[in-house]
């Protein structure tokens, strides 16, 4: 059965969405056009500031459809919760916003260490890699419903940029993300009590899906201990318990 479409949108300026939208005949479409692609657009939009969160992006698409986003400051998420559960999640959409396992498995150390309780989860091609590691609960969640299962008990989120931390910061979880090849500024998740640790400097920062060198230097560069300073200031804060010197 062939689907027609009265709306569509994309909130990136790809020409290959606008594209898609016109050959599927899609009545109204809404993007920012780029290189020529407001041809396949019937609504062609101004793109927000580009040193602004990519949420603006949808609040520009919100107001074109006669819809109102809230700001960022005023987005309402749910509130904290208690406790002293921590789920870190490894993966990532690509393979340059990992940062390496082995210093996860470090870190998640050092958190048990500090008596904190942690829950690792991770991408399917991750999970030999943990299973071999000694951790014989890792989560490897599939669907959406099974990620949401991880993160309703969580009082934090610890991983990379990536969809996991988005979510959890909407289910009202402070998250704390490692990034590399993005900036924060654009896709830290939308929480207030988010924290982020940026990646290190690159000449092409920022970049996407690939990258120019053997291995991630953004990723690769951000040392353990670096990051643990960081990450034990987060856990103790956001539960609200000492966490032991480790």
């Amino acid at each position: 059965m062939h689907c027609r479409f009265d709306a569509g949108l994309s909130a990136r300026w790809d020409p290959r969405d606008h594209l898609l939208l016109m050959l599927l005949r899609v009545k109204m479409r809404l993007g920012f056009p780029r290189v020529g692609s407001q041809i396949f657009l019937t609504h062609p939009l101004a793109r927000a500031d580009p040193r602004a969160h990519r949420y603006e992006h949808w609040r520009v698409m919100a107001r074109a459809l006669d819809l109102q986003l809230p700001p960022r400051e005023k987005l309402p998420i749910p509130p904290s919760r208690a406790g002293r559960g921590i789920l870190v999640h490894t993966g990532a959409g690509q393979p340059v916003r990992v940062w390496p396992l082995e210093r996860y498995r470090s870190l998640i150390e050092r958190l048990r260490q500090g008596m904190f309780r942690v829950q690792v989860a991770c991408d399917p091609d991750q999970r030999n890699w943990w299973l071999e590691a000694g951790e014989a609960n890792v989560a490897t969640p599939r669907t959406v419903a099974e990620l949401f299962a991880l993160v309703d008990p969580a009082g934090a989120f610890i991983g990379n940029d990536s969809g996991p931390g988005h979510l959890a910061a909407f289910c009202g979880v402070p998250t704390f993300t490692l990034f590399g090849p993005q900036l924060p500024e654009w896709f830290a998740p939308l929480h207030p009590a988010a924290q982020t640790f940026e990646g290190k400097a690159c000449p092409y920062k920022p970049c996407s899906d690939y990258c120019r060198f053997p291995v991630p230097v953004c990723m690769f560069n951000s040392s353990e201990e670096e990051v643990w300073q960081q990450v034990k200031q987060f856990a103790a804060r956001t539960l609200e318990e000492p966490i032991l010197h480790a």
